[in-house]
């Protein structure tokens, strides 16, 4: 059961309990009991996130996230490129290893299908569609 259907049921549970205090006294059921379990409700209540808060968030952080990543690659470019020009002459090993580094293969890029079933977005070979 999912937390939200969890906490319907426990005020479900809490509401029938009260409506039914009289009868669950002779089980030993005491407005103390009542009075813990509506505790015990509120403080799952606030554990739980509702979906719509967590999507909102999970949107915002998103979107912080290109934000973030241009800030990294605006010090890479604007900054680091430039301080490692200074050792072309100097340290030419850790130049080269520093731009061998830098140059890195776009694996992470995906490409939309172009409904031949080739999805990197190239064409086919000739004969093959």
């Amino acid at each position: 059961m999912h937390g939200n259907q969890a906490l319907l049921l426990a005020r479900n549970i809490a509401g029938e309990a009260v409506a039914h205090a009289a009868p669950l006294a002779g089980y030993g059921v005491t407005d103390a009991d009542r009075e813990a379990l509506n505790a015990a409700i509120a403080d799952y209540e606030s554990l739980i996130v509702s979906p719509r808060t967590a999507v909102n968030e999970r949107k915002q952080h998103t979107g912080n996230l290109a934000q973030i990543l241009a800030a990294a690659d605006s010090v890479l470019y604007d900054k680091l490129d430039k301080l490692v020009s200074r050792f072309k002459y100097t340290d030419p090993a850790f130049y080269n290893g520093y731009k061998n580094a830098r140059n890195t293969n776009n694996s992470y890029v995906r490409h939309r299908s172009n409904g031949t079933g080739n999805d990197n977005g190239e064409n086919p070979a000739p004969g093959t569609e």
